[in-house]
Parts: C-alpha cells; sequence; structure tokens
C-alpha cells in the first residue's frame, strides 16, 4: 500500500472497487454450467485449488462479509 496518504488510500479504494467490479463481470459471465466443476487437480488451500466454483465464489462472498463486519466494528468503536 505504500505510505499511508490520502492519494494512497483513494488509490487502494479504485483498487478495491475494480476488483469488486472484475469479480461482478465475471461472475455474470459464467454460465451455471460451470458451478460444479472443480477448480485444479487436487485440494490445495493456498492455491484455492479442488474447489467447485460454487464453492469458491461462496468463499470469496463469505471472506468479503467478514471483513465488512471488521470495518463496522472499527466505525462503531472510533
Amino acid at each position: 500500500v505504500g505510505e499511508a496518504t490520502e492519494g494512497n488510500w483513494q488509490k487502494t479504494l479504485q483498487a478495491l472497487d475494480q476488483s469488486h467490479q472484475d469479480f461482478a463481470a465475471t461472475l455474470a459471465s459464467l454460465g451455471e454450467e460451470k458451478l460444479d466443476e472443480i477448480l485444479g487437480q487436487e485440494r490445495d488451500k493456498e492455491l484455492g485449488t479442488g474447489l467447485s466454483h460454487y464453492v469458491t465464489i461462496h468463499g470469496v462472498i463469505q471472506h468479503n462479509l467478514y471483513h465488512a463486519g471488521q470495518i463496522v466494528l472499527l466505525k462503531k468503536f472510533n
């Protein structure tokens, strides 16, 4: 992220927004028939392989919601 400046913060927010847009576009282009397809040959937690697209998508969403909850708590106690 670099030095904690307003400019770097704005760049980080833009990168996060772009990441969310890319994720949404990927989901929109993913056909329903692909949801059960397994990513990779075997389970590797570090690489995120060995799970279906469906499970991976839900994992990303849950991960984002977890961090959103952290942000809400930080704002509440700030």
